[in-house]
């Protein structure tokens, strides 16, 4: 688990443009799974929790396991594997994806 907050500046190439948006305030659940790995994933508001199924390389997550019977969680320093950051940016435009599609009516209920 670890928490994130909105993007102010970026460096990365193709950042969504809803990426702020998307890591403080989507709520968004998933069961991600590659050839050699599944993890359950549950975005609620800024915090990411990620439950490992099956996973090769448990040693690229740092400072990310929770600590339930002290009471916390992670580090201010944690290590994720590397294509965590384009998984996010593949949900988030996602996100803004089914956003686009909700139509008027339901928007003005919203």
């Amino acid at each position: 688990m670890f928490v994130v907050d909105i993007v102010e500046h970026a460096s990365v190439a193709d950042i969504p443009p809803n990426i702020s948006r998307y890591l403080a305030r989507a709520i968004d659940p998933y069961v991600a799974h590659t050839q050699d790995s599944a993890i359950t994933y549950a975005k609620m508001g800024r915090f990411v929790l990620f439950g490992f199924i099956s996973i090769t390389h448990p040693r690229r997550w740092q400072g990310t396991k929770l600590h339930v019977r002290h009471g916390r969680f992670g580090r201010c320093d944690i290590e994720l594997p590397s294509d965590i950051g384009d998984f996010l940016f593949d949900r988030s435009r996602l996100a803004a994806e089914k956003y686009s599609q909700i139509s008027q009516k339901q928007l003005a209920n919203i």
